[in-house]
């Protein structure tokens, strides 16, 4: 689950007809072998090779030679914000956006070497025209092991560099997913009303975390049997990092997160003194229970290196379960009835556990979603209650969850 995917090419004749596995593998070359980054999708046509990899907090497209060169497209400012495809003639259409535009269709190419200028196909964001969405940055700091992290931070657009703000994490999913700078992101118009959260002079940080994508493959080993406690070292350096810098008020600062976002937002919740605040979307609640229980069994196996018939310490050591003792924050937790990926007995687990302890909690159960929540209904009162329970929590106003 951790290792990087790479782009190989190999003369089929000459691999089928090799007498093993090691004269096959003699016959293939891999084209990516300098990246050290994610390859994500790629096609091959008569003007060559394009791939998308994750690079920081921008996606790019490049176009892989044969003897593996690699030229990043330049987009005059924007990166990919979704997916692209590229047709036989040559020609990428692709979703792209940058810190300052809301995500568009374009066409672009055949390009002039790595300049290849964007043609818009689409004005979606004139939807938000005249709309405040504050700005966008990537900044970076230091995690208790030295680590460097970076993050995409959002700030109200009339920020005040010496005024206090409450602060707010929205965690990414994965381990192996990232969080781009662009003006509106896929969180934010399906799960988490950031733009919202700015107009109520809210910051909020996207951290790409260690096992993010974007950085290379020792940067995505970093979390293995290390989830959850490297995570809370990445978030609560940031803590530390903006509160040194007089930004936010650390006693005003809140978590929430969607799958592997929603499982490091309920480990902070339960193993971190400096959350106010809590929001657990399809998260786990303890590994031995997703272990048991979900459709990728094997992804326990890999990142905590061992089975937990085997051996359990390791899956209680990691879980947010085992700080349910001295659990005290406010936590919302929300969840499809049909998740597979990440099954309803996590959500269930955690609230009874949160019940027990007096903690206050909320569990919703959305009716026939999977792991994500795909219906416009329903992303409405996902973004509703987040909003609504953080406001109550951190901004102390009314508690309206319906």
């Amino acid at each position: 689950f951790y290792t990087q995917p790479d782009l190989w090419v190999t003369d089929v004749a000459a691999a089928l007809s090799a007498s093993d596995e090691q004269a096959a593998r003699a016959q293939m070359h891999c084209l990516t072998a300098s990246l050290d980054r994610f390859v994500m999708q790629a096609y091959w046509v008569a003007d060559g090779i394009f791939a998308s990899y994750v690079d920081g907090t921008v996606v790019k497209v490049a176009r892989i030679a044969p003897d593996g060169q690699i030229t990043a497209l330049d987009f005059g400012g924007f990166s990919l914000d979704e997916d692209f495809h590229v047709c036989a003639a040559g020609r990428i259409g692709l979703i792209a956006a940058n810190a300052t535009s809301f995500p568009e269709a374009f066409a672009t190419g055949p390009g002039n070497g790595a300049h290849w200028p964007l043609q818009p196909l689409t004005n979606y964001g004139q939807q938000v025209q005249g709309w405040d969405l504050g700005t966008v940055e990537t900044i970076h700091w230091k995690s208790q092991d030295g680590t460097e992290i970076e993050g995409v931070l959002r700030k109200p657009a009339n920020f005040d560099p010496t005024k206090k703000y409450p602060l707010v994490f929205v965690v990414h999913g994965g381990p192996t997913g990232y969080s781009p700078e662009v003006l509106v992101s896929y969180e934010e118009r399906r799960y988490y009303p950031v733009p919202q959260f700015l107009q109520q002079d809210v910051l909020v940080l996207k951290p790409n975390y260690r096992g993010s994508i974007g950085r290379g493959q020792a940067f995505l080993e970093l979390n293995v049997n290390n989830l959850g406690v490297g995570d809370l070292w990445d978030l609560e350096s940031a803590i530390a990092h903006l509160d040194a810098l007089g930004w936010i008020d650390p006693q005003r600062v809140g978590c929430m997160g969607w799958s592997q976002g929603g499982y490091i937002s309920a480990f902070a919740g339960l193993h971190s003194d400096k959350f106010k605040v809590v929001s657990v979307g399809a998260g786990i609640s303890d590994w031995y229970t997703y272990h048991i229980s979900n459709d990728i069994p094997h992804f326990t196996n890999e990142y905590l290196s061992i089975s937990p018939f085997k051996d359990r310490s390791i899956y209680e050591k990691t879980s947010p379960m085992s700080g349910l003792a001295q659990a005290k924050t406010p936590m919302l937790i929300q969840h499809g009835s049909d998740d597979q990926r990440v099954p309803l007995s996590n959500a269930k687990e955690l609230y009874r556990g949160l019940k027990e302890m007096g903690v206050p909690v909320e569990l919703f159960i959305f009716p026939g979603m999977r792991h994500p929540i795909t219906r416009p209904r329903e992303n409405h009162a996902v973004m509703h209650q987040n909003l609504t329970w953080f406001g109550h929590y951190l901004l102390g106003k009314e508690l309206d969850l319906e």
